[in-house]
């Protein structure tokens, strides 16, 4: 079976029984074809989140829904990320123009041109004090609460849809793909997933509790190997570094130059480097008797996946240091057949937040990356029996 990668140029816990409430405002706004309505929904404790959902005209709409699930530790409602954040000295840019951006209304505006229907929301619930102080302050969630506001999101949007059986897709972006994974293992009626510079996916060590555990390890070997400091190890300083080592069971010693090389560039990254340890350490056994969870109570995506043959699209940057280690080792995993469902894409010059990224400052999503994820969502739901 041909494996299927491209390199593209151009955070299960206290579910409710009871069905959380979904109320459409008194806000509705319509751009073209679409129409985008303010609603809010609430858990069986109480809390009340605000949300959007985008709707294609009627007669465009293609039966299908799409919940997103946003990452890190929170998220408001269009995923914005602000220009900057501090005061004073202390002030710090987090934008590349230093300026705020939003994600979510990109994605879900490529995903609405399709014909789905889609929900984007906020984890900051309307009870919370801080909730206007986000995100230089925030309430702190455990990862089993935030998975459980995302189960009532789910349960609200699908209540105030009707959608018909398996015709919900969820996508995660980062910690968020995590809580979309771990909705679907328990949830027949999610019939794909589009994962977004997922976090956690694979396990990097025999002692993983959801963190890179290479990333020091690849520091070292960068700081021996690059010679002319730029970050990054070409073919040459990756010889010369390999004739300094002889005899070495030094994982990288062991593999070549072009195995390291995932993207096909010439040079290895932070990213690569990490996913060469690690696929060092896997195919060594030395994960034989693996956890079933991360440190936070969490299921690994790749034991659901594994378990569980959802169509899934992984999309991971080339610029994303902090994730995109995991895409060796789930490429291996398709490979093996063991997640022949998934569609790995690399996308080059894009960072964790799958856009520009520089100095640790990001840019907004690229447009490109939303229609990639919105042409596989229809080429996936043109497949699916009713």
């Amino acid at each position: 079976m041909r494996l299927r990668i491209l390199i593209i140029c151009c955070l299960l816990y206290g579910f409710s029984s009871s069905a959380p409430r979904l109320v459409a405002q008194e806000s509705t706004r319509t751009a073209a074809s679409l129409a985008t309505t303010q609603v809010t929904f609430s858990t069986d404790d109480g809390l009340v989140f605000d949300a959007e959902v985008v709707s294609p005209a009627e007669r465009e709409r293609n039966g299908y829904g799409v919940l997103m699930i946003g990452g890190g530790v929170g998220n408001d409602l269009h995923w914005s990320t602000p220009g900057a954040i501090g005061e004073g000295q202390e002030r710090r840019p987090l934008t590349l123009t230093g300026q705020t951006h939003a994600d979510a209304p990109a994605i879900a505006r490529s995903l609405a041109q399709r014909g789905f229907t889609v929900m984007h929301w906020s984890t900051l619930h309307q009870q919370d004090p801080k909730r206007r102080l986000w995100p230089s302050q925030a309430t702190p969630h455990s990862p089993r609460e935030l998975l459980r506001f995302s189960a009532a999101a789910l349960a609200a949007f699908r209540e105030r849809n009707r959608f018909p059986p398996r015709h919900v897709l969820l996508l995660g972006h980062s910690l968020g793909a995590v809580r979309a994974a771990n909705l679907a293992a328990d949830d027949n009626g999610i019939c794909a997933l589009i994962l977004l510079a997922p976090a956690q996916f694979t396990r990097t060590g025999p002692d993983d509790a959801g963190r890179n555990q290479n990333r020091r390890e690849s520091a070292e070997f960068l700081k021996l190997a690059d010679q002319n400091q730029d970050r990054r190890c070409s073919e040459a300083e990756f010889s010369t570094w390999l004739k300094q080592q002889p005899g070495s069971q030094h994982p990288l010693a062991r593999q070549s130059f072009e195995r390291l090389d995932f993207h096909s560039d010439g040079l290895l990254v932070d990213w690569e480097i990490s996913a060469g340890i690690a696929r060092h350490r896997r195919a060594g056994r030395i994960l034989q008797k693996p956890a079933a969870t991360d440190a936070f109570g969490m299921r690994w995506t790749e034991d659901i996946l594994s378990r569980k043959p959802i169509p899934t699209l992984v999309i991971y940057g080339t610029l994303d240091n902090a994730q995109s280690h995991h895409a060796p080792v789930i490429a291996d995993l398709i490979e093996s057949q063991r997640l022949r469902q998934i569609d790995l894409k690399i996308i080059p010059d894009v960072g964790h937040q799958l856009g520009p990224e520089d100095g640790g400052q990001v840019g907004p999503i690229s447009l490109a990356v939303c229609d990639i994820l919105a042409d596989w969502a229809r080429s996936r739901v043109k497949r699916q029996p009713d």
